[in-house]
């Protein structure tokens, strides 16, 4: 399960938003300047609606690209659970074929 979810689950709190973003890329990497690498300048987003607007915002001023991919249903597709060949195998053939930087899904 994803650990954003069960950090909701723990805090019960229905007025609180949650967002999950920058789950790939090191901290090092975010500069002043915009991404380290330029030719690779996309970030995941998901969660709720109200956050995922906050964070998307942070991320363009940041000077990378927001990917949403979706609600907290999504969550376990991007982080959390555990190493499979499966997930390495999915991330590796969408970033493949999509030229995306994709999480690596743990």
């Amino acid at each position: 399960q994803a650990g954003i979810l069960i950090h909701k689950a723990k805090l019960d709190d229905p007025s609180v938003k949650w967002a999950g973003a920058y789950k790939h890329v090191l901290w090092t990497l975010v500069q002043p300047t915009g991404p380290k690498n330029p030719s690779r300048p996309d970030i995941e987003v998901f969660g709720d609606e109200e956050a995922v607007d906050l964070v998307v915002e942070m991320i363009y001023r940041h000077g990378w690209r927001p990917i949403v991919r979706g609600g907290l249903e999504v969550a376990p597709n991007y982080e959390g659970g555990k190493v499979s060949f499966g997930k390495i195998w999915g991330n590796l053939k969408r970033e493949m074929g999509k030229g995306e930087k994709l999480s690596v899904g743990w």
